[in-house]
């Protein structure tokens, strides 16, 4: 009895080790599942084999043989099988190479590919590696969920790259309490307007070029991602990406996405690199520009611009955020020299923040190797400051191009500079460089867009203690404008109601000293402009909404500055003929007679935009225009690094910057 239990034993234990669920057919029943098209397709059957339980089936084993070599351009060897569940046409996998590499764009889903080289990771979000050597090879798929359906119920394998035979097939069965579905699961796309090969700069380079893609759907303007592609400084262009399904979702969720180009790195022979830098970030800088200064155009919010790329693209991004306010890095020749060419949030997939070594050679030129001044001016990692935008990275442990030490570090420097509130970072155990399947995945798509969505928000509605430190609170006798961090101005950005009553109290002086009543709740009393509304409230200069509210982060607009202009600066002379899109408002009385007193000007075209917000640059100009306040002496100097002496209000914001005691005299 012992002797017969232990042989159960035994038994129970050896079939333990045998893969239960895996159902093999003979030769014959096998090549009876798969079916070749004319045109290198193969259609794999399960209902041949397992007619009642083919809706268990989870995996297979594929066994196949290369009949020819594939690759891309001629040029980079690649073989590759893709495997697709249902019926599909040849036409249904096909490949996108504008952008430089092969991105797959086809509507037969991939549930897998096979291929003979790790580069597959960049193209296909499924790819499985193996060695082609001539002979039939079998390669494994097993998941967790129900491969075939009712509706779909068989698969189709074909040579993407290369040509194949498929000979045998073994299915793995499961108890699947789920399907795959046939419809993309990551987002839901939408309809788009693209713009393509538009110049950024006149006369520029093939390298001054973006294409500009808007949602239709929204009424914007829309929050912009600047998408800077990777290929190590040296190659690939602008319609590239490895995330495209990323940059696809970003869209869907209301962003706008410019893809901008930018000099590359020339092989001059003999091993002989020719860098790309600093005029690839030139470049870049002067998209920037060129995407405020045509905002309305394209219906883009010139307030929320976000650097994005991979790999090199990567580099780009966080030392064109990191760079901010720097006019080391910019070449206003290349045009918009009044727009700024700050970015207010940077992103990087796997991209270096530390130029040396190899890095150099690529970036810097074969000259330039050893130049570590020239490397430190190169790395985001030197270049962060306590003033850098918020910093999202996303690396791979297994990067053996770029190694995820690159980001570690970067990451814990910034953390300190910026704080931990403004730092996001993914880091994947087996991710290796430029791999779809980690990069651009479900997860990764919703973390970035998660962080970039975060930071817009802050950047609309900022927290008392954010948003003291966007406006200088100390001011000297007769200077009634103040930059923001950085030593910038930031002219084209919009002015709010706060900020522009923390002007008014400094352009009225003394006047304000005792009006410190508060009354509107959405004000709190530790709000960075708090003493400021209550001044101009009490001295009737701004007033709230019926709502009992102040709105303080909320724009001015150019109706309201009419108003305003004549409340700090009465006016008897006679009222102007007004504008064509001004008549029976309530601000009409106000622009006719704020135009009569030459405080403002319209358009051309006989418009005056009341409802337009009104920028810093603006205000000031305006202000200038009430109070006759001009330059003393003649004296022209500008305090502010993003105001060049060529912008059309630099004079006005010079003068406005200075300590003048006209303003307050003349009151």
């Amino acid at each position: 009895m012992k002797r017969k239990m232990s042989l159960l034993l035994a038994f129970a234990l050896l079939m333990s080790l045998i893969p239960v669920g895996v159902y093999a057919e003979s030769a014959a029943s096998a090549s009876s599942s798969i079916k070749k098209n004319d045109n290198g397709l193969f259609l794999i059957d399960p209902k041949i084999t397992h007619p009642k339980d083919y809706k268990k089936i989870v995996g297979f084993e594929l066994t196949f043989k290369r009949l020819e070599k594939g690759s891309f351009g001629g040029v980079m060897p690649i073989s590759a099988l893709m495997v697709a569940r249902g019926n599909h046409g040849g036409n249904e996998f096909k490949f996108d190479v504008s952008g430089g590499f092969p991105n797959y764009v086809g509507s037969a889903k991939e549930l897998v590919t096979f291929t003979d080289t790790n580069l597959g990771d960049m193209f296909f979000a499924n790819a499985s590696q193996l060695t082609f050597n001539g002979e039939s090879v079998t390669a494994k798929f097993k998941g967790t969920k129900a491969l075939f359906t009712n509706n779909t119920n068989v698969l189709t394998a074909f040579g993407v790259f290369g040509s194949f035979k498929v000979t045998n097939v073994t299915w793995i069965l499961g108890n699947p309490q789920e399907t795959y579905s046939d419809k993309d699961e990551s987002y839901k796309p939408v309809e788009t307007k693209r713009y393509n090969d538009i110049p950024t700069v006149e006369n520029g380079t093939k390298y001054n070029y973006v294409d500009i893609e808007v949602p239709t759907k929204g009424e914007g303007p829309f929050p912009v991602i600047m998408w800077i592609h990777g290929g190590g400084w040296t190659s690939l262009n602008r319609k590239s990406a490895f995330i495209s399904n990323t940059m696809n979702y970003l869209v869907s969720k209301g962003y706008a996405v410019v893809y901008a180009e930018y000099t590359l790195s020339q092989d001059m022979g003999k091993g002989d690199i020719q860098g790309s830098f600093p005029q690839d970030i030139y470049d870049l800088k002067a998209a920037v520009r060129f995407i405020r200064a045509n905002s309305k155009k394209y219906n883009l919010d010139p307030n929320y611009i976000v650097s994005m790329g991979e790999s090199a693209g990567g580099h780009l991004s966080t030392l064109l955020g990191t760079t901010n306010g720097n006019p080391n890095y910019e070449d206003l020749n290349m045009g918009n020299a009044g727009y700024s060419s700050d970015v207010q949030a940077m992103v990087s997939y796997f991209g270096p923040t530390n130029t040396n070594g190899l890095f150099a050679y690529a970036l810097l030129g074969s000259k330039n190797i050893g130049n570590t001044e020239l490397i430190k001016s190169a790395s985001p990692y030197y270049q962060i400051t306590a003033d850098a935008p918020p910093l999202f990275l996303a690396h791979g442990e297994d990067d053996q191009t770029v190694p995820a030490m690159q980001s570690h570090v970067m990451e814990s420097k910034a953390r300190k500079l910026i704080g931990d509130e403004n730092v996001t970072s993914r880091y994947f155990t087996h991710g290796p460089h430029a791999s779809k399947s980690v990069f651009d995945a479900k997860p990764v798509m919703e973390a970035v867009e998660a962080f970039i969505t975060k930071h817009h928000n802050d950047l609309k509605n900022p927290s008392p203690t954010d948003s003291k430190s966007k406006l200088a609170s100390e001011y000297s006798d007769g200077i009634y404008i103040s930059g923001l961090e950085g030593g910038l101005f930031k002219p084209e950005k919009s002015i709010t109601r706060a900020e522009m009553a923390t002007i008014l109290t400094r352009v009225v002086g003394s006047k304000a000293d005792n009006a410190n009543e508060l009354r509107y709740e959405d004000v709190a009393k530790d709000y960075w402009g708090a003493k400021a509304i209550a001044k101009v409230s009490t001295l009737g200069l701004m007033n709230g909404y019926p709502d009992g509210t102040f709105k303080p982060e909320q724009p001015v607009t150019r109706g309201e500055m009419a108003a305003l202009l004549l409340w700090l600066k009465p006016t008897t002379t006679t009222p102007g003929a007004g504008f064509a899109d001004t008549a029976f408002s309530w601000y009409d009385w106000a622009i006719k007679s704020a135009q009569g007193a030459g405080y403002i000007h319209g358009y051309p075209d006989g418009t005056f935009h009341p409802r337009q917000e009104l920028t810093r640059a603006e205000a000031i100009v305006l202000l200038n225009q009430a109070l006759n306040r001009k330059p003393l002496n003649g004296q022209f100097q500008l305090a502010w690094k993003d105001v060049p002496n060529s912008y059309w209000a630099a004079r006005d914001i010079a003068a406005a910057s200075m300590s003048l005691n006209s303003a307050a005299k003349n009151e």
